[in-house]
């Protein structure tokens, strides 16, 4: 779904933070 690989590098980040279950999902599937 998501095009932007920088968009994924910073969800990913954004689990150290908050992790969230679409956050996870996110880094999950990349």
């Amino acid at each position: 779904m998501i095009h932007e690989q920088r968009w994924t590098y910073l969800s990913c980040r954004l689990l150290d933070y908050e992790p969230k279950p679409f956050e996870l999902n996110v880094c999950a599937m990349t």
